[in-house]
Order: C-alpha cells, then sequence, then structure tokens
C-alpha cells in the first residue's frame, strides 16, 4: 500500500502557487516539473503510459490536458493544456503560446522561474492528430458529407452516426459544443452527427456559428463555406436528443 501511494505521489508532479489550491498545471510559482516555450513557460506532469494527463486544472479552465509535449534530451513526454484561444486558458494569467499551426498551450508570459526551465518540442504525431478533426470547415473529410440543414445559416460538414447513434468526438480547436447525432437526411433516412449549441461561444474559433434549428436548440455551421460537393438536405430528426446533458453544461462553468 505504502509502495502504491509513493508512486502515485511520484507521477503527480505538483505545480502551485504558495497560497492556491495546488493543481497540475498551475502557475510556475513553486514548480516541480517546469517546461518551456518561447512565449513563456508552463508547470507539466508527465504522460502516464497509456498517454492520459491529470485532470485537475486551474480555476475557469477550458483548455483539455493532451500528452502533446517531449523533452528534447530524454524524450519524455509531458501534459499541456491545449488551446485555441486565450479565454480557454482560464483567469490566472496564461495566455494561449501557438505552437503548431491553430494548436497552442497555455503558458504564462512573466512566471517567476523557481527551477532551472527544460526545453520542450512539440510532439509532430500528437500536434496533428490535435490539428485535424471531424466537423470542421468544408471541404469535409472523406466520412463526412457537407450539410444544408433545414433552418440553419451556413453548410456544416457532418459525420454519419454509429449503429448505437454514437458520434465522432474530435472536434475543432476551441470547440464546447457536444456532438449529437441530430440530423436526417431527407432523401437516403441515413443519420447524421452535428455540434449542438445554444450560443456563437460554443462554436470555437474557426469561423462558425450557431444557427438555431429548433426552437433554443442550434448547430454549428459555416456561413460563408462554399459548397467543395453535393449538399445534402438535411433535417433535425423528430426523435432526436437535442438538449445539452449537465455534464456538457459544467464544462462551460467559469
Amino acid at each position: 500500500m505504502r509502495s502504491h501511494r509513493a508512486a502515485l505521489m511520484r507521477f503527480r508532479l505538483r505545480c502551485r502557487e504558495p497560497t492556491a489550491l495546488s493543481v497540475h498545471l498551475s502557475v510556475p510559482a513553486i514548480c516541480l516539473a517546469q517546461r518551456t516555450n518561447p512565449r513563456g513557460t508552463l508547470c507539466a506532469p508527465q504522460c502516464a503510459s497509456d498517454s492520459s494527463c491529470p485532470t485537475d486544472k486551474p480555476a475557469g479552465t477550458l483548455a483539455p490536458a493532451k500528452c502533446l509535449l517531449q523533452d528534447s534530451a530524454s524524450g519524455k513526454k509531458y501534459c499541456a493544456l491545449v488551446c485555441a484561444a486565450d479565454f480557454m486558458c482560464g483567469v490566472s494569467g496564461a495566455k494561449c503560446s501557438k505552437v503548431a499551426g491553430p494548436v497552442g498551450v497555455c503558458t504564462y508570459p512573466t512566471a517567476v522561474t523557481s527551477k532551472p526551465s527544460t526545453p520542450m518540442t512539440v510532439d509532430k504525431e500528437a500536434a496533428e492528430t490535435e490539428s485535424a478533426s471531424h466537423y470542421e470547415k468544408p471541404p469535409c473529410g472523406s466520412d463526412e458529407v457537407q450539410a444544408q440543414v433545414q433552418g440553419a445559416n451556413g453548410t456544416l460538414c457532418a459525420p454519419q452516426c454509429a449503429s448505437d447513434s454514437s458520434c465522432p468526438t474530435d472536434k475543432p480547436a476551441g470547440t464546447l459544443a457536444p456532438a449529437k447525432c441530430l440530423l436526417q437526411d431527407s432523401a437516403s433516412g441515413k443519420k447524421y452527427c452535428a455540434l449542438v449549441c445554444a450560443a456563437d461561444f460554443m462554436c470555437g474559433v474557426s469561423g462558425a456559428k450557431c444557427s438555431k434549428v429548433a426552437g433554443p436548440v442550434g448547430v454549428c455551421t459555416y456561413p460563408g463555406a462554399s459548397a467543395s460537393k453535393m449538399l445534402t438536405p438535411m433535417a433535425v430528426e423528430a426523435e432526436a436528443d437535442t438538449s445539452i446533458a449537465l455534464e456538457d453544461q459544467a464544462s462551460l462553468v467559469i
């Protein structure tokens, strides 16, 4: 039991302000695993063997923790908060520093270094995974159709729902809207996924807007997107789950 606790404590590298609640990925005031970035520093816990990361984050943080960084010397991989805009980094002073195209990490530009910083690089494979996703602005992926939803302003890329009505969970950077099996092809009857929203900010920073299609319920669409393939007319399925689950709503709380 003691050895298990010791191993757990070794993994949970703590990084905190002296007077703040201890969380991972916080301000580098007392930082046991500090990593450097050209625009600032960050506290980075090591990735687990399955590439997962600690989920405790500074207050107000919307950016997810991902196994994105690699120690240039040792080759070990570390976690960072992946962002697309500053607002995703919470209210502790962190900013979104772009490191691979549209992909950024939350860093602290003026943080006091508590120990020598460790040079890090971005894991290219991980960054490519973050950059490409479903529900992007058209042109759409090979497993998506470009859909025109009845009542919506613009088009969207819609992957087909799985047999259990689940949807792909990878989304454009900064997107808070959950993916739901909401749409139905008017001709074939096949069902497709869309990002369900209540306001524009839920659709991320890639230019998508929240188009209302069923009362207060909307889907993220791209108003000015050109038709790269034949548009597929769709409507909201009558029996579709148009609610935004409590766990999805909770993720929006700052």
